[in-house]
């Protein structure tokens, strides 16, 4: 059901309990029962909003094409049919998991992009609603012929999202480390990888847990 049907159907048992109120104080002998009456239409229809929104229905926004100005906004890395969400992380103060997804630019490039999840959409949250990417988002773009490994980082709140890609029969990525804690990848289809990391990164203190950097601290 759509957002508008979901809103006349609330608006209309609104109405419903307002005139059933109005006769009840006409009749004072059945004013009682028109009260319940009225009462279960009102609970009713603040019941279907509660669960349009549990579900999502009231909380997705317009799909964003272009959520980066000025960034990522090369016609070459932009998406025909916008990112297919390939792997997820839970993220304990929010309703929406973390999440990372693939695509295949216009001019054949492979594509990643990170963001925020609901069902199997990628976006993000703007002003208290989640934002699918739109059918022609721009993501990060390599050949992964030429480039087998790339990452790139987004940071959201307090967290940063260490995304990329790996080419296939590549190694996957290994355990990061920052600020003396560990991030194990999440892997996802496509050759796509997430890490959440708790802070926002300083990109030259980030380190693989493989590395000789890591092992020199």
């Amino acid at each position: 059901m759509s957002e508008r049907k979901v809103q006349d159907a609330v608006r209309d048992q609104l109405v419903a309990a307002a005139v059933r109120e109005h006769q009840a104080l006409a009749r004072p002998r059945r004013r009682r029962r028109r009260w319940q009456v009225a009462g279960v239409l009102v609970l009713a229809g603040f019941g279907v909003a509660a669960g349009a929104q549990g579900t999502g229905l009231l909380s997705e926004g317009r799909p964003l094409d272009r959520p980066f100005p000025g960034v990522l906004d090369d016609a070459r890395v932009r998406a025909v049919d916008g990112p297919r969400l390939t792997a997820t992380v839970p993220d304990p103060g929010s309703r929406y998991p973390f999440g990372v997804g693939v695509f295949t630019s216009r001019t054949g490039l492979d594509c990643v992009l990170a963001g925020q999840a609901l069902g199997d959409k990628l976006g993000l949250l703007r002003d208290g609603r989640f934002h699918p990417y739109g059918p022609e988002v721009p993501g990060v773009c390599v050949d992964l012929e030429r480039i087998p490994k790339h990452l790139d980082l987004l940071q959201l709140g307090g967290k940063t999202l260490v995304y990329g890609l790996t080419a296939p029969g590549r190694t996957p990525p290994a355990a990061m480390l920052y600020e003396g804690r560990r991030y194990e990848p999440t892997l996802g289809r496509g050759g796509s990888f997430l890490f959440v990391i708790d802070a926002r990164v300083d990109i030259n203190r980030l380190r693989e847990a493989s590395s000789p950097a890591a092992s020199n601290g």
